[in-house]
C-alpha cells in the first residue's frame, strides 16, 4: 500500500505531494529552504528539532530550581524564627508590664489588686465584688489553680483571680473592661494567683502567669528573665496544672506556664 506524503507551508496548510503544479512548487520551496520545516516525523533532516522539543531540564536549570527553593524555605523559616522572637519579646513585656501595674495599684490605694477590701466603694459599678483584704489573690489555705477561673464573680477567695483584673482595669492601669483574662501572643492567657507549683512560688506569694508558651520559647523568656530553669529562680515553668510540681527541663515538643512573682 502506497504510502501518502503531505508537506506543510509556513501557516502549516498540510498539503499532499500529489497535489499538482502547486504540491510540486511547494516541495521546490521545501527544498530550498523557504519553508520552516516538515511535520511529518519520518523524515529524518527533522530528527534534531523533534529532539529539541522532547529535551529536559539542564542541570544548570535544576541548579537554579534548587536554589530558589532553598530560599523560600531559609525565608519561612527565617520568618518563624522571627515571629517567635516578638511573641516572646512581648511576652516578656507584658509580664512586667503586669508587675508595674500590681505594685501601682498597692501604691496607690494600700490595697492588693484582686484582694482590695474596698474596691466597690472605690471604683462602684466598674467591679462585681470586694475582696476579703488578707493580701493574697486566690485561696490561703491551700495551693490550688485560680488564675484561669471564669463564671460567676463572689465576694470570695477563689472570685478574686478574676476581680483583680476588673480593679486594675477600674485604676485604667490596664487596658480593656470586665474580669476577662488578658490574652497572650502564643493563644493563651495571662492570670494571677496565690503561689505556683508545689515545688516552686510558695503560698502567700502573690503571681502572674501566662500559659500555653511552647518549649523553645519558655526557655527563652526564662533565661531573659531569670535563669533559663524551669524548677529555680524567680520565673518557675511547669506542663501541668500550677498545684503540680515545676517542669525540670523545658522541652520543644511541650507547651508551659510560665510563673513569676508580682
Amino acid at each position: 500500500m502506497a504510502v501518502s506524503r503531505f508537506f506543510v507551508t509556513h501557516k502549516h496548510h498540510v498539503i499532499p505531494a500529489e497535489a499538482g503544479t502547486h504540491g510540486a512548487d511547494v516541495q521546490k520551496k521545501l527544498h530550498r529552504g523557504k519553508i520552516p520545516y516538515l511535520v511529518h516525523p519520518h523524515f529524518p533532516q527533522h530528527k534534531d528539532t523533534i529532539m529539541k522539543q522532547a529535551r529536559g531540564f539542564t542541570l544548570v536549570e535544576m541548579a537554579i530550581v534548587l536554589v530558589v527553593v532553598g530560599l523560600i524555605i531559609g525565608g519561612v523559616l527565617g520568618g518563624q524564627q522571627i515571629m517567635t522572637s516578638a511573641r516572646t519579646k512581648t511576652f516578656i513585656n507584658d509580664m512586667q508590664a503586669f508587675q508595674a501595674a500590681f505594685q501601682t495599684y498597692s501604691q496607690n490605694y494600700r490595697a492588693v489588686a484582686g484582694d482590695d477590701s474596698n474596691a466597690v466603694g472605690r471604683f462602684g459599678t466598674n467591679v462585681s465584688a470586694n475582696g476579703d483584704g488578707d493580701g493574697r489573690v486566690g485561696i490561703t489555705s491551700a495551693l490550688t489553680e485560680t488564675y484561669n477561673r471564669t463564671g460567676t464573680i463572689a465576694s470570695n477567695e477563689e472570685s478574686e483571680s478574676q476581680l483583680v483584673w476588673e480593679m486594675l482595669r477600674a485604676a485604667t492601669l490596664v487596658k480593656g473592661s470586665g474580669a476577662a483574662q488578658p490574652t497572650n501572643p502564643f493563644n493563651g492567657i495571662y492570670g494571677v494567683q496565690n503561689g505556683a507549683f508545689s515545688d516552686g512560688i510558695p503560698l502567700g506569694t502573690n503571681v502572674v502567669c501566662g500559659n500555653q508558651v511552647p518549649g523553645a520559647a519558655a526557655l527563652a523568656i526564662d533565661t531573659q528573665m531569670d535563669d533559663g530553669e524551669p524548677e529555680s529562680g524567680a520565673v518557675r515553668g511547669g506542663t501541668g496544672a500550677l498545684d503540680d510540681a515545676a517542669a525540670t527541663t523545658y522541652d520543644t515538643g511541650s507547651t508551659y506556664t510560665l510563673c513569676t512573682a508580682l
